[in-house]
């Protein structure tokens, strides 16, 4: 089989963390499929275009970084258009030479509303991805709630990451029967039981303090400011316990998280770390006592799983398809979203809680990648026939 894989949610040299969970993936269905990626990045219209080059992991896809022009806010309505207007050349180079099956699209808009119509001008069958916010987000606009439903509909087949994700999209219009809900897997090589005590001891943390972990990037989706806000509440509420926090990540609302650590009197309580590989990660949450997600909006994030996997107990707020994997107390609890209150008291109750680690790993390990590209395999293999 051979896919073409499109969204601008890929890695490159630069931004080495850029969708990820999308080379991940391609890397795995890699072992019985030939592929090639188109990996489309923005620019405002007068920005200056930029190069961009693969990472070594992913030179055999053979990725190319074709820049597009967008315009923000009132621009909702064009720039599927203008997307498909620069990937256009790329597109049917690729078509005329690699020859490909099948065309599997992440991120709905303008990712998938834009390269559709090119899919169908050449033949291609088309299966979509969907994450979470392009559909939680997007669907709210006032444009791309018609074009998205519409490109989607046209697809031989829609993965969503959630059934959550499934449920919105059928009831925007989506056909019932073309739509797949199929997690994301873990690596357990990456991702496993250790001893809590060694991890602390490598990453020079203490042992009797309670450690808080967030992992995710600084944008307004994942709200980093309602754990920092429960963070203050809590320490304030268990003046006894040492809790400190663990950020992993980095985004546009740094400066935001920086002077909001100073505003709650949180200095040398909280560490910002940065990004980290996958192997950094996953030491963190062996280290670690409790895993927050204080999201607005989710589809099921990955973190939540690889946490799982960790032995690592989580508390989230009830979100996206979250609460459709974190349904039993020994694995964490859920909260309502944007509720300080709320997050600080689930937080103050796992301080006195010994999570059961070997009980949340075993859980975790339904969640292999094996599973996951069979699934991939069969939904791709049915488009086919189409």
């Amino acid at each position: 089989m051979k896919i073409l894989f499109h969204s601008n949610l890929f890695p490159d040299r630069e931004q080495t963390y850029r969708g990820q969970d999308n080379a991940n993936l391609l890397h795995r269905l890699s072992e019985f499929a030939e592929i090639r990626v188109i990996a489309p990045r923005p620019a405002l219209p007068f920005a200056f275009p930029q190069v961009f080059a693969p990472r070594d992991i992913d030179i055999p896809f053979d990725p190319t970084f074709p820049t597009y022009r967008y315009i923000p806010k009132w621009g909702s309505a064009f720039n599927h258009r203008l997307l498909r207007s620069a990937v256009r050349k790329d597109f049917i180079q690729i078509v005329e030479s690699f020859k490909p099956d099948v065309l599997l699209a992440s991120w709905s808009y303008p990712d998938t509303c834009g390269v559709v119509p090119l899919a169908k001008e050449y033949g291609l069958p088309v299966v979509a991805i969907t994450q979470g916010s392009d559909v939680h987000i997007h669907l709210r606009m006032l444009f791309r709630r018609r074009l998205i439903p519409q490109a989607l509909s046209v697809c031989e087949a829609v993965i969503t990451r959630s059934n959550q994700l499934g449920h919105l999209l059928a009831n925007a219009g989506v056909p019932k029967n073309k739509l797949h809900t199929v997690y994301n897997g873990v690596d357990p090589s990456i991702f496993h039981l250790g001893s809590p005590s060694d991890a602390k001891d490598a990453l020079g943390l203490v042992d009797d303090i309670f450690y808080l972990l967030y992992v995710g990037n600084f944008y307004p989706v994942k709200n980093p400011f309602l754990l920092l806000r429960a963070l203050a509440a809590v320490r304030q509420q268990f003046p006894d316990r040492d809790v400190q926090l663990l950020m992993i990540g980095e985004g546009a609302l740094q400066g935001r998280v920086e002077s909001t650590i100073q505003e709650l009197n949180l200095a040398g309580i909280v560490q910002l770390l940065g990004r980290k590989n996958s192997s950094e990660v996953a030491e963190y949450m062996r280290a670690a006592d409790l895993l927050c997600i204080p999201s607005d909006n989710e589809g099921l994030p990955n973190v939540l799983l690889e946490a799982f996997a960790c032995g690592l107990p989580v508390v989230s707020t009830d979100v996206g398809g979250i609460h459709e994997v974190l349904r039993e107390e020994y694995l964490g609890c859920l909260v309502e979203s944007r509720d300080i209150l709320g997050l600080s008291t689930a937080i103050g109750k796992r301080i006195s809680i010994d999570p059961d680690w070997e009980d949340i790993a075993n859980f975790a390990s339904q969640f292999s990648w094996e599973q996951t590209v069979q699934k991939y395999q069969s939904i791709l293999d049915v488009a086919l026939q189409n």
